[in-house]
């Protein structure tokens, strides 16, 4: 018998609903929206910063890490032994040719160009 308020109520509620829709609501989805935006965009330029910030660092960390002194030292050490290594190196092709020459198996040209080798390998 008094199906007519819960009628009635139910059109009121749907006029205010779709009356909340097209003014406050879509108002209020604008304004979510432009904060997610700035929000995301102040994520994107934060972690953007901080790797961009990182490689600077590592960048700047392996550059100077040559001038530091223990480093100098460091490569000196290994820059005297590959020399060594060479001298080491040419002494011993010299006399296994001179072994090889004997017999006349020598490859005076294949000794050379491993003494070359070596050579440039300690220049490096």
């Amino acid at each position: 018998m008094f199906d007519w308020i819960g009628d009635a109520i139910d059109w009121i509620g749907d006029g205010i609903s779709s009356l909340w829709d097209n003014t406050i609501g879509s108002a209020v989805d604008t304004i979510t929206d432009a904060i997610w935006d700035v929000m995301f965009e102040w994520l994107f330029n934060l972690i953007y910063g901080a790797v961009a910030d990182l490689f600077e660092f590592i960048n700047a960390s392996t550059s100077s890490i040559f001038a530091l002194s223990w480093v100098q030292s460091f490569i000196a050490l290994f820059h005297s032994l590959a020399w060594m290594l060479f001298v080491c190196g040419l002494i011993v092709a010299v006399f296994d040719t001179a072994i090889a020459y004997e017999s006349g198996q020598a490859n005076i040209k294949n000794t050379c160009i491993n003494v070359l080798k070596g050579f440039m390998a300690a220049s490096l």
